[in-house]
This record gives structure tokens, C-alpha cells and sequence, in this order.
């Protein structure tokens, strides 16, 4: 990344920054926007906007339904859309006339809610007998109340349940009773219901107008791009500066389109000042992978991780071992398969989304199947049938041997970390202490071995390891830092342990894909055991195993993300000296040229 300044007259703002979106190379160094009746207007119409593609995203057809509706919408006497301003007029109005029939809904259900226990009376008439002199209040009384009606009241009851009664007293003239009584209905159970079901007739209606007009939800994508575009030029235009005639602009521009803006700036009469950043200063991250991949991107924008400026990009390292750790957690070829097909039929679907996310859990899904075919994994049976075991690995089915292939993968991956880091530091005395904790990540490994699985420890690693650890005693720490980090060798027989628990703690990967494969078997025998033969034991056996390998599934991949994203992000990662404290580069550009896929 270079550090550029574009200069231009302040009369001529506005087109520079056209031409500056239109390239879309500037990352733009920028504060927040002063607040301003032009940016606030456009604010609030991408917020009006965003709240319209919200609506119609839900309300979203497939391609047959949408061709249906567009036929019907071309019959004649039906009204189209004039423009994309008549569109959101339409859809604003439907959604604001929704909300006040979901209000009137609810206000009605409760108002019948009220009544019913009442009985079905005609307040009206209560009125006009009250006119003739007849009085009629209704009352409520609880289990438990002793009361003794007037003698001059006649009692009606209306309903009577175990918590209380619902009557009516009726007299000639005013009721002489210390009980108060209940409020009368403005009107009868049936008027209320005959407008509850006009209500909810007319909510049905505004629904089907939404998924109607839910035709033009890619228009709407493309308007509110546009209108981001507006907010984000205003917001752009609002803090470049201006001194006298001159406004300037700054920002980050990737080094191999510098000679680009350059051109760019001769030919508009731009001045450019481009410089590298200073030390410490935050840069953005512009990360460029081969295409093969560029699938792995999709977990580090879920999990929110993107390397800083001058740490390295371990995307193809992180997708070769996550999708082994993936496998190995997962374990069992059926569950690949089941997640296979879900990933195709979601791309069917959803076929205008992005492709990285499908092609990510296809890559796992194949890598899981793969994995079980190889250990003879199939829906956690004990004793699969023969012709599924012709590609199984015998060695694979011996605890001990994948207990110690998770540790030669630890000692693996922590090995790449260091020795990356030998080759960011080819002249640096720090080569010595990298080598040195690769020498010490192996007797961590062979000493895993020795504790956890008795296997004997190699006499000559014992050189091996005092090798290692010479070298971080001389060399971890440069000379001139001695005085200001001398603590780094108190710490260091921590840090011997450390690399020991690092190394060992990929023996996760076993016990959550075992603990799996248990859960599973354990599932299949309750199936098993349901009872006696008949078409009820089925019914249980197949429920039983469904709801149990959906929890299997449900737990496996909760085991992925605590466990196989963890020795990636963090163990390996730590390894390497990577603390994610990048943010993307995210150039001024034009959004709008084409629909956002996906929305």
C-alpha cells in the first residue's frame, strides 16, 4: 500500500471525486461526517429504501412464482409500477397500512377476549331497555365470594366456571349493590368478530400485494446501492478539506495502481503525493488469493478475522488444515454425504448468492467423506457392511495411531508457522530463535508420544531439545531490547510448557470426532432396542435415530467451531506471530454497476 494525497481545485470537488469513484482505488482516510441537511436527507432515504428490500427479501419468489406474478401483473386493468420511486411509495404505504391492521388485530383479539366470557348480547339493546327504565349491569365473582343479589335485581347467569361466575342483575330503576360492576361493551362479540375477520381479510391482502410486488426486489437492491452510493460521495465530499482554492483528498492505494491514479492525475490536472506509510500508522489489508482459495474467506468474514498490514495471509494454509480438522472432527462419511446434498440443493435454490460459502462447504463436506470412507465411518455403526470397508485403512482404526497422527499434525502446522517466519526473517539473528522453537516443537512431540501414548523417547532428541533451547536463550530477545524485555527469559520455561500443551492439544481432534462416533453408536443401539417388533417399534427406531444423528450433527459442528477454528486462529496463528489486527481495504468506489448478489 502507498500513502497518497490527491490535490484539485475546490471548485471542481465534485467531478474529481466522480473520477476518483469511477477508478475505485482510494481507501479514503476519513473522520466522521458532519452532520448536514443534504446528508441527512439522503440518510433517511436509504434508510426508507433498506426497510423496503428488508420487506420484499422476506416476501422473495422463486423464479417460477415470479413468472406467475409477472404474467398476472401484465394482464390489462392491472395497474405496473411506474418508477422506482412510485414502487417504494407503494410498498412504505402497504407496510405502514399492515402495521396499523397488525395494531387493530391485536386490540380486536383482545377486545373479544374481553367479551366472550359475557356472553353474546347486543350492548344496543342493554341501551335502549335502559331508556325504558330497565337497568342491566354485568358482574364478575369469584369462587371463593358469598354474595347475595339485591331483592330487587333479578339474577342472569351467564357463565359459570370453577374460579368464578359471570351473571347479570336486571331491576326497574337503579341497583342498590356495594359491588361494583363491569364495565359494558361498547359493542356485541359479533361486530367485533365481524371486524376482526374484515381486519385480518384485509391483512391477507396487503401480504399478497407484497409478495406481488417482491417482482421488483432486484430493483430495489440496485436503487438502494445507488443511494449508498449517494451517502457515502456525501459523506466523502463533507470532510475533504479545503484551503483557499484547493480541496485535497487522502488515502491508501494499492502500490500496483499508483501508476494508474497517476495517469488519471496528469490527465485531470490533479496534484498527487504519494509516500510510504509511516511506522505504526494504521493500513488497511487488501488480501489477493489464488482463486482455488479464495473459498476460505467466507469463515474469516463470519468469524470476523482479517490479518494486519504487515502480518502474512495464511489462507491457503489455514484451508488445507481446517478442512483436514474439519474432516477429522465431523468423521463420518454419511454426515459428509447428508451435508453435501444440502449444499447443492441450498446453490440450487439460492442460486444468485455468492459462490465462495457453497464452494467452502463442498470442499468439507467432500474432505468428511473422504475421511469416513477411509476410517469406515458410516452413521457411527459398529459393524458396517463389508462392501463399505473395501477402501477402509486398518491403521486408522487404532486409537493410539490417530492419537499420534494429531500430534505429528500439531508438530506439522507449528513447524510451517516457524519456519514462515524463518523466511520473513532471512537477515535477522531471529532466524536462530525460530529454528530453535522448531527443534523444541519436536521434542514437544516425541515427549507427547512418550507421556501419552508410552512410546519410547529418542535418546538423541534430548540434543535436539538443548539446542533449542540455547537458541532461544541467546537470541529470542535482540541485544539492544535486553534492558526493557529481559522478563522474556523468566518466562521462557512457561514457554517451553506452552509449546508442550500447543502441541498435545490437537489431540482434540480425536477425542471430539471419537466422542462422535460414540455418541452415534450409542444412538444406533437405543434405535435397536426400541421393543418388539411391529410398525410402533419402527416408527420409534426411526425417530430415535433421527432425532439422535441430528444432535450428532448439531454437536459435530459446534466441535468444528470451538475446536477446529481454534487451532488455526489461535494456536497456529500465535505461532506465527499473527494477532488479526487488520481491517479491509475498501476502496471509494461505484456499488451500483451491477445487482449486490445475494440480496
Amino acid at each position: 500500500m502507498k500513502k497518497v494525497s490527491v490535490l484539485c481545485l475546490a471548485s471542481a470537488r465534485e467531478g474529481s471525486l466522480e473520477a476518483m469513484r469511477e477508478m475505485g482505488v482510494l481507501h479514503v482516510i476519513s473522520g466522521k461526517a458532519p452532520e448536514s441537511d443534504e446528508l441527512k436527507r439522503a440518510e433517511e432515504n436509504l434508510g426508507n429504501a433498506q426497510r423496503v428490500l428488508e420487506v420484499l427479501g422476506r416476501q422473495k419468489q422463486s423464479k417460477k412464482q415470479m413468472m406467475a406474478a409477472f404474467a398476472k401483473i401484465l394482464q390489462p386493468g392491472v395497474e405496473m409500477v411506474s418508477s422506482v420511486d412510485d414502487l417504494l411509495e407503494r410498498v412504505t404505504g402497504q407496510i405502514n397500512r399492515n402495521h396499523e391492521l397488525d395494531v387493530r388485530i391485536e386490540a380486536l383479539t383482545h377486545e373479544i377476549g374481553q367479551i366472550e366470557p359475557l356472553g353474546r348480547f347486543d350492548p344496543e339493546s342493554v341501551r335502549r331497555l335502559g331508556e325504558r327504565g330497565v337497568t342491566i349491569q354485568l358482574y364478575y365473582a369469584a369462587a371463593s365470594e358469598r354474595l347475595t343479589a339485591p331483592e330487587t335485581a333479578v339474577k342472569i347467569e351467564i357463565q359459570k366456571t370453577r374460579r368464578g361466575e359471570y351473571f347479570a342483575l336486571a331491576a326497574f330503576g337503579p341497583i342498590a349493590w356495594d359491588k361494583a360492576p363491569l364495565p359494558m361493551p361498547k359493542r356485541s362479540i359479533d361486530a367485533a368478530a365481524a371486524e376482526l375477520s374484515k381486519s385480518l381479510a384485509e391483512r391477507e391482502e396487503g401480504e399478497r400485494r407484497l409478495q406481488m410486488l417482491s417482482v421488483y426486489h432486484d430493483v430495489v437492491v440496485r436503487h438502494v446501492l445507488r443511494l449508498e452510493d449517494s451517502v457515502r460521495f456525501i459523506e466523502t465530499k463533507s470532510v475533504m478539506p479545503v484551503a483557499g482554492k484547493v480541496s485535497y483528498l487522502r488515502g491508501f492505494c494499492p502500490e500496483d495502481r499508483v501508476e494508474a491514479l497517476r495517469k488519471e492525475s496528469v490527465a485531470r490536472g490533479w496534484g498527487l503525493l504519494v509516500e510510504d506509510p509511516a511506522e505504526g500508522e494504521p493500513v488497511p489489508t487488501l488480501v489477493r488469493n489464488p482463486k482455488w482459495c479464495r473459498s476460505i474467506k467466507t469463515a474469516f468474514d463470519v468469524l470476523g478475522l482479517m490479518p494486519g498490514y504487515k502480518e502474512v495471509d495464511i489462507s491457503a494454509v489455514f484451508l488445507l488444515f481446517f478442512s483436514l480438522f474439519f474432516a477429522m472432527l465431523v468423521g463420518d462419511a454419511c454426515y459428509g454425504l447428508i451435508f453435501l446434498g444440502l449444499t447443492l440443493a441450498a446453490r440450487r435454490a439460492y442460486d444468485d448468492a455468492p459462490a465462495a460459502p457453497f464452494t467452502l462447504l463442498k470442499i468439507l463436506s467432500v474432505c468428511t467423506i473422504v475421511w469416513g470412507v477411509a476410517t469406515g465411518t458410516y452413521f457411527g455403526m459398529s459393524d458396517p457392511p463389508a462392501f463399505l470397508l473395501a477402501f477402509k485403512i486398518d491403521w486408522l482404526a487404532q486409537e493410539s495411531n490417530l492419537m499420534n497422527l494429531c500430534f505429528l499434525l500439531g508438530a506439522v502446522q507449528l513447524t510451517i508457522a516457524h519456519v514462515w517466519n524463518i523466511t520473513r526473517y532471512w537477515w535477522s539473528l531471529k532466524v536462530l530463535d525460530e529454528a530453535g522453537r522448531i527443534l523444541i516443537t519436536w521434542t514437544m512431540f516425541f515427549a507427547a508420544r512418550t507421556m501419552i501414548l508410552g512410546a519410547v523417547f529418542p535418546t538423541w532428541m534430548f540434543y535436539f531439545f538443548g539446542a533449542g533451547v540455547l537458541a532461544l536463550i541467546l537470541f529470542m530477545t535482540p541485544v539492544k531490547q535486553l534492558k526493557t524485555e529481559w522478563y522474556n527469559h523468566v518466562m521462557l520455561p512457561l514457554n517451553i510448557i506452552s509449546m508442550f500443551v500447543d502441541v498435545v492439544s490437537y489431540v482434540r481432534l480425536f477425542a471430539v470426532g471419537f466422542a462422535g462416533f460414540a455418541i452415534a453408536n450409542n444412538f444406533n443401539e437405543m434405535a435397536l432396542g426400541a421393543g418388539a417388533p411391529g410398525p410402533l417399534a419402527g416408527l420409534g427406531s426411526a425417530l430415535i435415530l433421527f432425532l439422535g444423528h441430528s444432535l450428532n450433527i448439531v454437536l459435530s459442528c459446534m466441535g468444528v467451531l470451538v475446536h477446529g477454528i481454534r487451532l488455526n486462529a489461535l494456536e497456529f496463528s500465535g505461532h506465527l506471530g499473527m494477532q488479526w489486527s487488520g481491517y479491509a481495504y475498501n476502496p471509494f468506489a461505484r456499488m451500483d454497476s451491477q445487482p449486490r448478489k445475494g440480496d
